[in-house]
């Protein structure tokens, strides 16, 4: 049931439990990959400007983050 007077703290990611995401194990391995990759072709990467948080009552994230990113 869907509450709309909770507490909305913590960030649960990709969950965990009986409500864990049934992607996540392919999620996970994916994102060490990119990562990886990225860490390979690029020296350093600088904010470019302000991030901006996406209005959303069920996902906390970015609805953008401003980045240069210099190559290795």
């Amino acid at each position: 049931m869907f509450n709309v007077s909770r507490r909305a703290i913590g960030h649960v990611g990709l969950g965990f439990g009986i409500h864990a995401c049934v992607g996540m194990a392919m999620a996970r391995p994916e994102g060490e990959a990119m990562l990886t990759a990225l860490a390979r072709h690029v020296r350093k990467i600088e904010p470019t400007g302000e991030p901006r948080r996406m209005l959303n009552n069920t996902l906390r994230g970015l609805e953008s983050l401003p980045l240069r990113l210099v190559p290795a």
